[in-house]
């Protein structure tokens, strides 16, 4: 059937403006700030010989899988390895996890309650994803896998799935549990979601599972190397316990810094989204008058007011 453009441009409108921000704000941070010490390590195994990436993620430099380090050494291949390049490959992950998860939430919510989610989860998230975004490591990498492990097991567990959906599956869980050692309890949790599913629907869940068993099997090779770095992990010293000013400090962040800047372009983005989908829904007349507009040419001052009210 025929999409019209204003649904097209409501379809796009918030995964597009939060992708624009974040490259637009890696860029200018990474104008601002040197590589620290583990995005250093990053650049190190990105920028030596293809062999000697490899064996720098066998050693203690990176405490890490090496599936990031293989994909930023091809990624510096092709944009180089300055610091806002092995910044926005970071950044590109994310942009990827959230397109994934507007789609996951569309499938099943519709698009309105997808825009709502998106935003309102991307607000209230932990400020380190933000900063994560910026960094020259693979949590951002990790993040993006498992939005599409969820992406694929929501195809799967609507119907019978095919021999390529099958293997598209065991690599995404192959790469979760070679990019980040907490890989595999996403992986588990996704696979846990496919038993769960399949209980309730009176499925059969072999397929998708083994598929799911075959991706673990990538990481038997790296169990050697994963004891190596078992030992880097252990604490040598004493550990202070936590206590009320630890969480006071934690939960700081909720009020300032580049946190409560994201928080007011998501919400500024949620409004005019709102606003785009009335249109859509009931015409263009029909939205001015429930907005108390009179003139079409004030509806740009309704998404300009509560931007400055943010402010």
């Amino acid at each position: 059937y025929k999409v019209s453009y204003l649904y097209l441009i409501w379809y796009c409108f918030l995964p597009g403006s939060l992708a624009a921000f974040l490259i637009a704000r890696c860029v200018m941070v990474s104008g601002k700030r040197l590589l620290w010490a583990d995005e250093l390590f990053t650049w190190y195994s990105a920028s030596a010989s293809f062999g000697g990436m490899l064996s720098s993620t066998t050693d203690t430099i990176n405490s890490a899988p090496p599936f990031y380090f293989i994909v930023a050494w091809f990624w510096t291949a092709l944009f180089g390895n300055s610091a806002v390049a092995l910044r926005l490959l970071s950044t590109i992950a994310l942009v990827v996890a959230i397109i994934i998860m507007f789609v996951v939430l569309r499938r099943t919510y519709g698009m309105r309650a997808a825009a709502v989610a998106v935003a309102l989860a991307l607000t209230f998230s932990d400020s380190n994803l933000l900063y994560q975004s910026s960094s020259a490591r693979f949590h951002t990498l990790i993040i993006a896998e498992v939005a599409l492990g969820i992406l694929l097991y929501q195809r799967m567990m609507q119907r019978r799935p095919s021999l390529s959906l099958l293997v598209a599956n065991a690599v995404v869980h192959a790469s979760m549990v070679m990019t980040h050692y907490f890989g595999p309890l996403y992986s588990g949790a996704i696979l846990g979601g496919v038993l769960l599913t399949s209980i309730f629907r009176r499925s059969n869940p072999l397929r998708p599972s083994l598929s799911i068993f075959a991706g673990w099997l990538a990481f038997l090779p790296w169990i050697p190397v994963f004891r190596i770095h078992q030992q880097m992990g252990k604490p040598s010293f004493w550990q202070a316990v936590p206590d009320a000013a630890t969480l006071k400090n934690y939960y700081s962040h909720y009020f300032n810094g580049d946190f409560w800047l994201v928080s007011k372009w998501l919400a500024l983005s949620a409004i005019a989204g709102v606003v785009l989908a009335a249109v859509y829904r009931w015409g263009l007349r029909r939205t001015l008058g429930w907005l108390g507009l009179i003139r079409v040419r004030e509806l740009p001052l309704l998404l300009l007011l509560p931007g400055i009210g943010l402010i």
